[in-house]
């Protein structure tokens, strides 16, 4: 009875239900008390059992139904969640984190912060390249090296552009990318041979006096086209005339 009686300051006898008595120690008394039947103070809570008064100190010791501290959080849990408590919910339990191992608390590991630095969380592209692949904190630098949409510098002409756009860059747009003349056939950078084109002695020219045939400028230029021109305009020797080669044959 004593010990039902420091339960959280109780003070209704429990099988009389009566509040106002004198508790005298008298044995013979206490023995009949003790054999009294009563149901587990925990009842409110869910528990069944009913035990004598004398035991019913032990039963509160290992009821299911009684509140107990966490011996980490300190939170109030009852005795049957202890456990589950203690692996799936305090705060404080330990555990590691599930993508770089390191171990701590829950709620030091779960928390926003070390999301933030953990080098091994999956992280998306900074760029949202078309991969869509996740990579690990730590690797973002190394994607970097192969991230299509990260900007890169042209080695040849120092623009900047996408790195996927770097192999149409120098194959079709880089001033300084290797071509030939159509002409001669020679080699050189875009921006050498497009003006050498222009002056190239085997592009192919129009006769200025419009004969039709097929000429490369070389011929124009060391007047070896102009000898034999059916079109040339030329002066007759004798009369002193104008006409063209073909008309003074």
């Amino acid at each position: 009875l004593n010990e039902w009686f420091r339960q959280e300051g109780r003070t209704i006898c429990p099988h009389c239900r009566r509040t106002r008595f004198i508790h005298i120690r008298y044995l013979p008394l206490k023995r009949k008390i003790d054999g009294f039947r009563v149901f587990c103070s925990n009842k409110g809570q869910g528990c069944q059992v009913v035990s004598t008064v004398g035991e019913l100190s032990s039963h509160l010791g290992e009821c299911p139904y009684s509140r107990v501290p966490c011996d980490k959080c300190r939170r109030s849990i009852f005795r049957k969640y202890l456990h589950f408590h203690s692996l799936q919910e305090c705060p404080k339990r330990v555990v590691n984190c599930v993508y770089c191992d390191k171990a701590g608390e829950h709620a030091v590991i779960a928390s926003e912060q070390h999301q933030a630095r953990c080098p091994d969380y999956p992280v998306g592209c900074p760029r949202k390249c078309e991969s869509g692949q996740e990579v690990k904190r730590k690797d973002l630098k190394s994607h970097a090296d192969v991230c299509p949409l990260e900007p890169v510098r042209c080695k040849d002409c120092k623009c900047n552009l996408l790195r996927v756009e770097l192999g149409h860059h120098a194959k079709n747009q880089c001033e300084f990318r290797l071509i030939h003349c159509p002409h001669c056939n020679r080699q050189g950078t875009y921006k050498a041979i497009t003006p050498h084109t222009k002056i190239c002695d085997e592009a192919p020219v129009e006769c200025p006096n419009k004969c039709g045939q097929d000429l490369k400028r070389k011929q124009l230029v060391n007047g070896t086209h102009s000898q034999v021109c059916p079109l040339q305009p030329l002066t007759c020797a004798k009369c002193m005339a104008d006409l063209v080669r073909k008309e003074l044959v």
